[in-house]
């Protein structure tokens, strides 16, 4: 596979990404009002947010590129866990793209959630 190809193969998959972010929103909803979904999946989703969301962070946002990284992969790992706290059919039932999107989606959500490192892994899980 050449350069091009490989450009060509991520733009493609980044596209397919921002085009699914309306629906990944209708499914975190969908899924916080669940009571499939585990209350602790819950806490740490919403835990996520309101830390993206307050003015405290653990890394300042003012350290350029790690300042805004920390609060992106807080909010990948919780997310992805509450997808994966639940039977597939569950996130079928709530997800209004195409599989290929959803697939697109949950390859970067995995991506993002393995580079939070293990020890804060442990803490919110």
């Amino acid at each position: 596979m050449n350069d091009t190809t490989t450009d060509r193969d991520w733009k493609a998959g980044a596209k397919e990404a921002v085009l699914a972010l309306p629906n990944l929103s209708k499914l975190l909803y969908r899924l916080m009002r669940d009571s499939r979904v585990p209350a602790r999946r819950k806490v740490t989703a919403g835990f996520a947010i309101a830390y993206v969301a307050s003015p405290i962070d653990v890394v300042p946002d003012f350290i350029p590129f790690v300042g805004q990284v920390d609060d992106i992969l807080l909010v990948t790992f919780a997310v992805h866990r509450l997808i994966e706290s639940v039977e597939a059919d569950v996130v079928d039932e709530y997800w209004d793209g195409s599989g290929d999107a959803y697939e697109v989606v949950a390859a970067i959500l995995e991506w993002g959630a393995d580079l939070v490192p293990k020890p804060i892994r442990r803490l919110l899980d």
